[in-house]
C-alpha cells in the first residue's frame, strides 16, 4: 500500500496515457455452483502483484459461497499497479465481459487488496449506483472517509500478522465501527471490519511477492489453504447479508451470525490495543500515562495525591508548567502532555499509528516531598527515578495488557526494545527542541529519552522542582510488540 509521492505523480501522468487503450483485461471466472442468487465479485490486484495470483483465493470463494458466483481478476494495471485513471474503465469493462459471457442480474461486488483496496474505496464513493457493496482486502478506508457515511456496504479484512497494513491502523477502522454501533447496530453487517488471526498481508494472493510486501509483512501461522478458507467465509457471509432479501432467507440468517461472531473475534483482538491506545488518545483530553508517570516519580499512591494531566498543542505546551495545588492531604499535581506522531498526510498503513514521542512534564519527587505534610510516607526508592526507568514501565504495562497470543508470539521471536540512558538538558530550549531516540537495527529497538531536571529551589521559582521526558508511550511500546519487533530486520 506504500506508495512515495514521485510514484503517484508518475502513475497518473503514464496512466493518462492508457485509460482509453484497454491495457487492463478481465479474466472471467464463471460460477462453479448452481445458486438461486447471481452475483460476480470483481478484484483489484495490489501494487506490484499480478491479477492472476489471486486466482486460488478466488477459487476458494467461489466453492464457499452458495451463490451463483462470477469472479473477474483484473490484469495488466500499468506498471501493475492499480490507479484511478484505469480503474473505472477497468470496472466498466469487467462488467460488460460478464455480461457477454452470460450474467443476467447487476449483483456486482469490487474487492481490492491493498493498494487496490485504498482505490476501490475512492472508487466506490462516487459510483455507488453500480455496486451493491466493497470489499478492502489488507486495506482501510483513508481517514477523510468515514464507514458510517459511506454510501455502500463495505467489508474491511486483514489479518493480525500483516506487517504491511498493521494492525493498530485497522484498530481505526474498527473504532469507527463501534462508535456507530449505538446509532445502527446493523452496521455490525453493513460495514464489519474483520481480523483474521495468524495470517498476513500476502496471503490473500499467491506466488512470488514483491519486496515492497516481502520487506515488511510478517511470518504468517495459518497455511495459505487456511487464510483462503477464512477469507472466504467472510467474503461469502459478506455478499449475502448485502443482497438482503435477495437471498434465501437461511442462508442470509447464517451470514448474520457468521458476521456476528467475526465481530465478536475481532473485538476479542482488538480490544487490549484500543485500552492502551485510549490512554494517549481519550475524550478526556489527558495523557493516562504522564498521570502515572507523575505518580511513579513523587512514589505516592491515588489515595495520597491527585494527579490531573492536559494534553496540549505543541506551542502551549512549550510554555507551560506543572504546578502543585492546595495544602495538607488535599494537593493536586497537574501535568501537561504533548503528542508528536510520524508525518501521514496520506494515511500510509507502513506508517506507525502510535505517538513518535510523548513528551509530559511532571513535578519532580523532591517538589512533591516538599508540598506534602510532614510524616507522609513516600516511596524513596523513587527518589533518582529517570525517564528511562519511566520508558521501561511503560513498555512492561504494554506487554502486560497485550493479549496472551501477542505477548507470546514477542516473547517467542520479538526483537527487544533496548532502553539507553538519559540525554540530560541544562535548559528548557534545550530539552523543547531535543528529540526522542528511536534507532532500530536488527537487534531491536534503541530508545534514548531526553531528560530536564531542575533543583527544588532555583532562582526563579517558576522553574523549581520540575522533571521533563521525552519518553516512549505505551502504545507506541506495544505497536512494537505487536507488529514490528516481529520481523527479523530493520
Amino acid at each position: 500500500m506504500e506508495l512515495t509521492r514521485w510514484t503517484v505523480s508518475l502513475l497518473l501522468l503514464s496512466a493518462a496515457a492508457f485509460v482509453t487503450t484497454g491495457a487492463v483485461t478481465s479474466y472471467v471466472m464463471a460460477p462453479t455452483t448452481g445458486g438461486t442468487t447471481e452475483a460476480a465479485l470483481i478484484i483489484v490486484p495490489g501494487a506490484s502483484i499480478t491479477g492472476e495470483a489471486y486466482k486460488p483465493l478466488a477459487t476458494t470463494i467461489q466453492q464457499a459461497s452458495p451463490l451463483k458466483l462470477w469472479v473477474v481478476l483484473l490484469e495488466g494495471f500499468l506498471l501493475t499497479t492499480p490507479n484511478p485513471l484505469e480503474l473505472g474503465g477497468a470496472v466498466t469493462s469487467a462488467i460488460a465481459a460478464l455480461k457477454h459471457q452470460g450474467m443476467t442480474s447487476d449483483n456486482i461486488f469490487l474487492a481490492g487488496h491493498s493498494l487496490g483496496g485504498v482505490f476501490v474505496g475512492q472508487y466506490g464513493s462516487s459510483n455507488a449506483s453500480k455496486l451493491k457493496g466493497i470489499l478492502l482486502y489488507a486495506s482501510y478506508l483513508t481517514r477523510d472517509v468515514k464507514l458510517a457515511s459511506y454510501p455502500l456496504p463495505v467489508l474491511t479484512i486483514s489479518g493480525d500478522l500483516d506487517g504491511q497494513t498493521r494492525l493498530t491502523r485497522i484498530v481505526d477502522s474498527f473504532q469507527q465501527l463501534e462508535a456507530s454501533l449505538s446509532q445502527n447496530p446493523t452496521n455490525k453487517y453493513r460495514t464489519p471490519v474483520v481480523t483474521m488471526p495468524g495470517v498476513s498481508h500476502a496471503q490473500f494472493a499467491s506466488g512470488q511477492m514483491p519486496k515492497a510486501v516481502t520487506n515488511k509483512d510478517l511470518n504468517p501461522e495459518a497455511t495459505s489453504t487456511v487464510a483462503y478458507k477464512l477469507i472466504a467465509k467472510h467474503t461469502s457471509a459478506f455478499l449475502l447479508s448485502s443482497l438482503g432479501d435477495s437471498v434465501p432467507q437461511n442462508l442470509r440468517s447464517t451470514a448474520l451470525s457468521d458476521l456476528n461472531k467475526a465481530y465478536t473475534d475481532t473485538k476479542t483482538i482488538m480490544q487490549p490495543l484500543i485500552t492502551v491506545k485510549e490512554m494517549d488518545q481519550n475524550s478526556q483530553n489527558s495523557d493516562q500515562w504522564a498521570i502515572q508517570a507523575q505518580y511513579l516519580e513523587s512514589g505516592l499512591s491515588r489515595s495520597q495525591v491527585k494527579v490531573t494531566d492536559e494534553i496540549l498543542p505543541q506551542m502551549n505546551f512549550l510554555s507551560s508548567k506543572p504546578k502543585i495545588h492546595g495544602a495538607g492531604n488535599d494537593l493536586t499535581i497537574q501535568t501537561f502532555a504533548h503528542l508528536a506522531f510520524s508525518s501521514n498526510p496520506l494515511d500510509i498503513s507502513t506508517v506507525p499509528s502510535a505517538p513518535r514521542v510523548l513528551s509530559f512534564k511532571m513535578k519532580s519527587f523532591e517538589a512533591v516531598k516538599d508540598a506534602m505534610p510532614a510524616g507522609t510516607t513516600l516511596n524513596t526508592d523513587v527518589w533518582n527515578i529517570t525517564c528511562k526507568d519511566i520508558n521501561q514501565a511503560a513498555f512492561n504495562l504494554a506487554l502486560q495488557s497485550s493479549s496472551p497470543v501477542a505477548r507470546q508470539r514477542y516473547l517467542d521471536h520479538g526483537r527487544p526494545i533496548i532502553f539507553k540512558p538519559d540525554v540530560m538538558h541544562s535548559t528548557g530550549l534545550g530539552w523543547s527542541t531535543s528529540d526522542i531516540g528511536l534507532n532500530e537495527d536488527d537487534q531491536g529497538l534503541h530508545v534514548t529519552s531526553q531528560t530536564l531536571k531542575t533543583q527544588l529551589h532555583e532562582l526563579f521559582d517558576m522553574f523549581s522542582g520540575m522533571h521533563y521526558c521525552k519518553g516512549l508511550s505505551p502504545f507506541r511500546a506495544m505497536e512494537w510488540i505487536y507488529v514490528d519487533s516481529l520481523r527479523s530486520h530493520a
